[in-house]
């Protein structure tokens, strides 16, 4: 009789203790940590562990418990599918959509329309100036200072980081494409005015003529 009631009380605590361990999960993971909406711009760097990333949502306020955090995404394998750059994330999210947004959203993205009919040689000044923005961005992120964004403070900064490519490795990868892509674009210049040239010739006025 004794064992009987033995047995009974463990399966009660256990029982009990599951249900609390159940709500508890629930609570941290699929409910959001507030009711209201409030936009809340999250930054995530390349190579930033979960771990990490799951301590600095704790500090914004925008989950409940790092341990549910790094639990969940153990058992669903979301860590290494976390994406680096920036989301805006709410307050009236839960856990489940946040890591979500983390890995599925669209971080650093930016869309520019152009007119129709809109020069070229005034795109390629727009684009220019975007991708100043972000790389200049990279970098104060980073811990570099470059004050205003003159060009001296920033040559100071790409010449530390390319003096220093294994501590810096991302900023080093990302000057490297940007040179790629100055490279392309100064390809796409001259082949543009080969063919100008191959049209309308590289005499003064148009095909040929005298000009005004």
């Amino acid at each position: 009789m004794k064992r009987l009631i033995a047995v009974i009380v463990i399966l009660a605590v256990l029982g009990f203790g599951t249900s609390r361990a159940f709500d508890w999960w629930n609570f941290n993971v699929n409910t959001p940590i507030a009711s209201t909406s409030h936009n809340v711009t999250f930054h995530v760097d390349p190579g930033e562990s979960p771990a990490q990333i799951g301590s600095d949502l704790f500090d914004l306020h925008l989950i409940r418990s790092t341990i549910a955090f790094d639990m969940y995404t153990r058992l669903t394998d979301a860590g290494p599918k976390f994406q680096a750059g920036s989301f805006v994330l709410n307050t009236n999210m839960s856990l489940v959509q946040i890591v979500s947004a983390l890995q599925h959203g669209r971080p650093d993205e930016k869309t520019i329309t152009f007119p129709e009919g809109f020069p070229l040689r005034f795109q390629a000044a727009l684009v220019d100036t975007s991708l100043r923005e972000v790389a200049i961005a990279a970098l104060r992120r980073a811990g570099f200072e470059v004050g205003d964004g003159s060009t001296e403070a920033l040559a100071a900064a790409w010449l530390e980081v390319y003096r220093n490519a294994d501590r810096w490795f991302e900023l080093y990868q990302l000057a490297e494409k940007l040179v790629d892509l100055d490279d392309a674009l100064a390809m796409w210049r001259h082949k543009h005015v080969l063919t100008v040239e191959r049209i309308i010739g590289n005499k003064r006025g148009t095909g040929g003529s005298a000009g005004a």
